[in-house]
């Protein structure tokens, strides 16, 4: 049994076992794309989820680095029916070595003003230099997980670096890969559950952003651009809540 199918598995398990709650939200999803504030439609132990947003790729005229995966995080918490609760979801990251413009921050929190959760985004290429992921180490969430960095590039009349992917429930996201030549490195591939990274651009062509790899991607890191074009940009967080079984 591959790992995501052993995560289906638990959860499945887990509502299994609460099969006589009288209000049938056993495994009820809620996904956001945007942050918002929610209301919780029934009390329940819910699993928070957050995806970080991917960062876009580094600035430079001889071939960019690749943007890093979002990380990923999750915790269980107890909801209360008709309490408010908030939601962050972070924003896709644009190209440049700007700390401004890396991946945001994906989170869950109780009160407006601090998440009690959170995954961080990817950081921007450095130039040729791919950015690093969203860092398990600076997340807060009882399993935490790191996204995949980007690829860098060799420089001169080079392809661009992959971007990274993002994390995932089963564990940290994959690298995007170096340049060959003039050719660009391929995104890093989602992880199950997870989003991908946007390929780099050829030689003088530019990088894929993140969300442009498939339709409703999100958490990965922006292509860098071939020599003498642009990088790509980061795909956005995400968050997920999930009713697992009453309060206990």
């Amino acid at each position: 049994m591959t790992s995501g199918w052993k995560y289906l598995y638990s959860l499945a398990v887990t509502v299994a076992a609460f099969s006589l709650w009288t209000v049938p939200l056993y495994a009820q999803e809620y996904i956001f794309e945007n942050s918002q504030s929610w209301v919780a439609p029934q009390s329940g132990q819910a699993v928070i989820e957050c995806w970080g947003g991917g960062s876009g790729g580094g600035v430079s005229n001889s071939g960019e680095g690749g943007g890093g995966g979002g990380a990923y995080v999750r915790s269980t918490y107890n909801l209360e029916q008709g309490v408010e609760y908030w939601i962050w979801v972070g924003n896709g990251g644009q190209p440049g070595q700007d700390p401004y413009f890396a991946g945001g921050r994906s989170g869950f929190g109780t009160t407006p003003r601090v998440p009690d959760i959170y995954a961080v985004g990817g950081t921007t290429g450095q130039g040729r230099v791919g950015g690093a992921g969203g860092s398990a180490n600076v997340s807060v969430g009882e399993v935490r997980y790191s996204g995949g960095n980007g690829g860098s590039s060799s420089g001169g009349n080079a392809g661009g670096g992959g971007g990274g992917s993002s994390a995932s429930p089963d564990g940290d996201g994959n690298p995007g890969a170096d340049n060959v030549g003039g050719q660009g490195g391929a995104g890093g591939s989602a992880p199950f559950d997870g989003g991908a990274g946007g390929t780099g651009g050829n030689n003088q062509q530019n990088g894929q952003s993140a969300w442009a790899v498939y339709p409703g991607n999100f958490g990965g890191g922006g292509g860098g651009g071939g020599a003498h074009a642009n990088a790509g940009s980061g795909a956005i967080g995400r968050v997920r809540i999930t009713y697992v079984s009453p309060n206990p």
